[in-house]
């Protein structure tokens, strides 16, 4: 299978169609079309790395198996290893739901100021819990 087959697969077992896979990208129509075409009638577009893992996550489906259709498709049934994210994740809270939607529009750029900005807090958290451990023990 090819990689263009199999993004056609994963977004058509999600339900959802080109127009709206490309709005949770942030790419054009255009470029979600063209990646479904075979090779002979696209003219050799296919998604960059970023988008790629974009297409993994939004998708619900394993980065490998769609970069190279090796492995399984999806994540084991039993959650062992199954990640907190993707469309098809129901049990996500509707306020993870939306920061992941929100997180997956932003540019990379501002993905990546983003997560900085989330270490951020999470190391002052992380500091204060050790203050309040100290302050605990005396």
């Amino acid at each position: 299978m090819e990689l263009y087959e199999r993004i056609q697969k994963a977004r058509e077992l999600l339900g959802i169609g080109k127009t709206d896979l490309s709005r949770l990208l942030v790419v054009s129509p255009s470029a979600c079309i063209s990646w479904e075409l075979p090779p002979a009638e696209r003219n050799s577009a296919r998604p960059n790395m970023e988008n790629l893992i974009k297409l993994a996550i939004v998708l619900d489906v394993r980065f490998e198996w769609l970069a190279t259709g090796r492995g399984d498709m999806v994540f084991s049934s039993s959650g062992v290893d199954s990640p907190l994210y993707g469309l098809g994740d129901s049990s996500l809270p509707k306020d993870q739901r939306a920061l992941l939607d929100t997180f997956l529009s932003l540019s990379s750029r501002k993905q990546r100021t983003m997560l900085d900005f989330m270490g951020i807090l999470h190391e002052l958290d992380r500091r204060k819990k050790t203050v309040q451990d100290i302050q605990q023990r005396e």
